[in-house]
């Protein structure tokens, strides 16, 4: 994903984005701390400043300075994080360690990136280890009211009713994943060619990321990854235009739509 302008992003910013949806609040519950913060930040401004890096490993790291400062905020406050940004700015020097500085930087983010995704797979197999128990505490009440007769009729019409579900969500336009990569190459085109405001970009890239874990739990990650690549490469073929910027907007609709 193209990273987002990171010097313009403000703390109040920040904080406003920590006191949304609790689906896109989840994006800050992985703890970040103060050093490994600063580390990511230093390697962003020095390889914008300096040039380092290619140009695809510069818009990771801008995607990873502005996903870590979101969760540096809730795991620090915004005054230490204030702090840190000042002096990984201050540290942004060409020439000597620049290109280490900003490798170092590029590495953490990914670590970090790979923690969240790995905490967000925890959760939702706890959630349906949570489920499968609700479900189980259910069938026990019921086997306990009904007759033998009864408990059968009812287990039939539950597994029926579960297929069904599973079918519908198969086939469902809002869960798929050609809709998922449709959403992702719009906001893609936003990245390319800024046809948005810096606040409803931001929330774009949120909405993609909470959207991006629950493609991966029903579809994996190799088709997730798949589609991310499809709609990168489709939008970096699209020259910027009117009919872009309906796209962008569309994207967006669609994708707020879906993950609230």
């Amino acid at each position: 994903m193209k990273a987002l302008n990171y010097s313009a992003i403000s703390i109040s910013l920040v904080l406003c984005v920590l006191t949304g949806t609790s689906q896109l609040a989840s994006a800050a519950k992985v703890a970040l701390d103060i050093g490994t913060f600063q580390t990511i930040s230093a390697g962003h401004a020095t390889a914008r400043k300096c040039g380092e890096l290619s140009h695809s490993e510069r818009e990771e790291l801008a995607t990873h300075a502005a996903f870590a400062e979101t969760a540096a905020v809730a795991s620090n406050g915004s005054g230490s994080v204030m702090a840190a940004r000042k002096r990984a700015k201050g540290s942004a020097q060409c020439g000597g360690n620049a290109r280490n500085r900003a490798m170092a930087g590029l590495s953490a983010g990914r670590k970090f990136e790979q923690r969240y995704v790995d905490a967000n797979r925890a959760r939702v197999r706890a959630n349906k280890r949570k489920a499968k128990r609700r479900q189980a505490r259910k069938l026990n009440r019921r086997q306990r009211a009904r007759t033998q007769a009864s408990r059968a009729q009812a287990l039939r019409t539950t597994t029926r009713r579960s297929v069904n579900r599973r079918q519908e969500t198969r086939t469902t336009t809002r869960g798929s994943i050609a809709r998922f990569k449709s959403q992702t190459r719009a906001y893609y085109l936003q990245r390319r060619c800024k046809h948005l405001s810096y606040k409803q970009a931001l929330r774009f890239w949120k909405l993609v990321a909470a959207q991006h874990d629950r493609m991966i739990s029903r579809y994996g990650s190799g088709a997730v990854q798949r589609a991310q690549r499809q709609a990168r490469s489709s939008a970096n073929r699209s020259r910027c235009s009117p009919s872009t910027k309906q796209q962008v907007i569309a994207g967006l609709r669609g994708i707020r739509r879906d993950v609230n």
